[in-house]
């Protein structure tokens, strides 16, 4: 996440029904979270390029409704 050479980290946020994201700032510290809206209690988080962009998405399992979630990298 962040591009070759700025890493970030995910987060499943089940108390706020989110994913928190935090994009590194290339220095070895992180820019201020965002939080992105997810299904009822995200539960499992993992990270890949889900369509074919070769951009990092995010995709969460919704615990409490047995749904899943895919959000789009928005990197250009």
């Amino acid at each position: 996440m962040g591009g070759a050479t700025k890493c970030g980290d995910a987060c499943a946020n089940d108390s706020g029904d989110a994913v928190s994201v935090l994009l590194g700032s290339g220095n070895g510290t992180f820019a201020s979270k965002v939080d992105d809206a997810a299904g009822s209690v995200p539960s499992g988080l993992a990270v890949g390029d889900f369509n074919g962009d070769k951009a990092p998405d995010v995709a969460l399992a919704n615990g409490s409704s047995s749904t899943a979630s895919i959000l789009l990298s928005q990197c250009k």
